[in-house]
């Protein structure tokens, strides 16, 4: 992976080494078991062709099987390339489809990547892990192993082009895609924290000595409050100019909007 400036976040609460013991925990039948029970059985197949209804029905068969594949990603951070690949594609939006704004790519990920990566997700729904930070190191190795495995390939009327490497962060669809997500605008809202506390943005005070407010995050979107100032707005830029440059490996899009406070 291409590198990247390193930002040092300000105020981050930190995992428990109770959590991070849990996330590293060895993977096991019962938890895979759920995550492909818990999947549509029609889901889009990647280029192997299977879907989860036909994983389902054999399970009894193949459960060994993605026991190894999820015990040699525990052991080693690595999705082998064929497991990697996936399709993108066009989708229409309304029954009548006339022009490329109709239309919404999506991303035919393999069942067997889809798991791994949900696998981990369900991991992060839990022990209020996503407001800390301090993954234990081998975390890291696997999600940077999703993210250097994804490969895809875009099927025109039907036949798919050359498969190229996804370079640019997360792919649509993938179950890690929202938790990421959010453990990247921890990185924006320590910017806020430290521009606040050294005194270089003018947030919103709240009434009878309440804190000082100058973000919301909401999804995509991104909120910041602040007074009507060539001060606030010069270092509005400084730090989405910051946070952009040196943002870690997701790609993030988030709508911004600013709210005048005073």
């Amino acid at each position: 992976m291409s590198s990247r400036p390193s930002l040092k976040a300000h105020g981050l609460k930190r995992l428990s080494d109770a959590d991070a013991s849990l996330l590293m925990s060895r993977f096991s039948e019962i938890e895979v078991k759920e995550v492909v029970y818990g999947c549509g059985d029609d889901k889009a197949p990647g280029p192997d062709g299977f879907n989860f209804k036909f994983i389902k029905k054999f399970w009894s068969i193949l459960s060994a099987d993605f026991m190894n594949i999820m015990n040699d990603f525990y052991e080693t951070g690595f999705i082998s390339r064929g497991v990697g690949s996936s399709f993108i594609t066009l989708i229409p939006k309304n029954s009548a489809p006339s022009r490329l704004g109709d239309y919404r790519p999506i991303t035919l990920i393999g069942v067997t990547s889809k798991v791994i990566s949900k696998v981990l997700a369900n991991r992060l729904k839990k022990s209020d892990m996503l407001r800390q930070l301090g993954f234990p190191s081998r975390w890291c190795q696997w999600v940077e192993g999703i993210l250097v495995s994804a490969r895809s390939s875009v099927l025109v009327n039907g036949a798919p082009t050359f498969e190229f490497d996804c370079k640019k962060g997360i792919r649509q669809g993938d179950p890690l895609s929202p938790f990421l997500f959010v453990i990247v605008m921890e990185a924006l809202s320590s910017l806020f924290k430290k521009a606040s506390d050294i005194g270089v943005f003018d947030g919103m005070r709240l009434p009878n000595g309440g804190p000082e407010v100058n973000h919301f995050l909401y999804v995509d979107d991104a909120m910041v409050l602040g007074k009507w100032t060539n001060f606030n707005f010069n270092n509005l830029k400084r730090i989405l100019r910051i946070f952009i440059y040196v943002r870690a490996f997701v790609l993030i899009s988030i709508n911004l909007h600013y709210t005048v406070w005073g």
